[in-house]
């Protein structure tokens, strides 16, 4: 039964309240209580959305503000609880254009000898113009340690500066990386997974509809 056919589904409007707090989504859960003590981020950014702000000098600034904020969930003490349990390498790669695209490896240090790992590709939100791989550590590490998984937290080129199809097509070089090297990472290729959150949805969807042209 489709969504559409569902007479108990009941849609409610944004009304501008806080998401993170709106009905469908029930109580505000204890991370999300932690990230609002820490940071007012969420009103700084209807504040800028507001003001429709799109000078390139302010967005450059909104951008690096999301950075430090969307980062902050890694210092909560219950993130550190995880991430202490996963080893997180840094490495370089080559992107389509010649270009360096940075990227992280998460991997429980339970699984340092494993060999069967499913490799799942991150791609990080922020709507492709904004956000930072490193953003999804915490998430990442904390699915690593309750599954047999190991996370790539890949980085891509950002517009205003990179227009489309740029972003997916380093989503592509990062994809084909991460499968060739499966093996030296202690991942099965053919269990490969993309995934993503908000924006970095959009990157799974279109660097995998790219991948089948």
């Amino acid at each position: 039964m489709g969504c559409s056919d569902s007479k108990d589904l009941k849609i409610e409007p944004w009304t501008g309240s806080d998401l993170r707090k709106e009905p469908y989504l029930g109580v505000e859960s204890k991370a999300t209580a932690s990230v609002n003590k820490q940071t007012n981020y969420y009103a700084k950014y209807k504040e800028w959305r507001g003001q429709q702000i799109i000078s390139r000098s302010d967005y450059k600034d909104f951008r690096a503000m999301m950075d430090v904020e969307q980062a902050k969930p890694n210092d909560d003490k219950r993130s550190k609880v995880w991430i202490d349990q996963c080893s997180c390498e840094e490495t370089t790669i080559k992107g389509p254009d010649g270009n360096d695209l940075k990227m992280w490896i998460i991997k429980a240090l339970k699984n340092k000898d494993e060999k069967d790992l499913v490799p799942v590709v991150n791609f990080h939100g922020g709507g492709a113009w904004c956000g930072h791989p490193l953003q999804d550590k915490w998430l990442a590490s904390r699915i690593c340690v309750e599954n047999r998984t190991c996370f790539f937290l890949v980085s891509f080129r950002l517009a205003p500066e990179f227009e489309y199809p740029t972003h997916v097509k380093d989503g592509m070089a990062s994809v084909d990386f991460v499968y060739d090297n499966c093996e030296k990472y202690g991942c099965d290729k053919t269990k490969l997974i993309a995934t993503g959150e908000s924006g970095g949805s959009w990157m799974t969807m279109g660097t995998s509809i790219w991948m089948l042209r």
